[in-house]
């Protein structure tokens, strides 16, 4: 077997807490005095990091594509009671401008002299 893959073995172990206390004792004290070796751990925990959050990202994926799934399907379209609804509240709006544009005009254009020139009668 190759003595990289042994070496590599046995740091994934170290990282799961799998060896026994001697094997971790004599590990621990070689990774004191080897540097390659600090390097490589160093390597294999940034990987298994790397690994879950790439594992978090595709669940959040899943999910962010499940609920869009379920967002199209709850999008119903717009019922034949809500468009007459609001058909008939643009109307009503209309003719509150209208009546009040209305009113406006009146109060503008009256005068008391042009009152008096319509209703007396000589």
């Amino acid at each position: 077997m190759n003595d990289n893959f042994t070496t590599t073995t046995l740091l994934i172990r170290y990282m799961d807490n799998e060896l026994a206390v001697e094997e971790q004792s004599s590990l621990e004290a070689t990774l004191n005095n080897d540097e390659a070796l600090k390097q490589e751990l160093d390597n294999l925990k940034f990987t298994r990091l790397c690994v879950n959050g790439l594992g978090l990202r595709k669940q959040v994926g899943d999910v962010h594509a499940e609920m869009m799934e379920e967002f199209k399907q709850t999008n119903k379209p717009i019922g034949i009671l809500r468009s007459i609804t609001r058909v008939s509240m643009r109307v009503a709006a209309g003719l509150l401008v209208l009546i009040l544009a209305g009113g406006v005009y009146q109060y503008i254009t009256i005068s008391p002299e042009k009152l008096m020139n319509e209703n007396y009668k000589s």
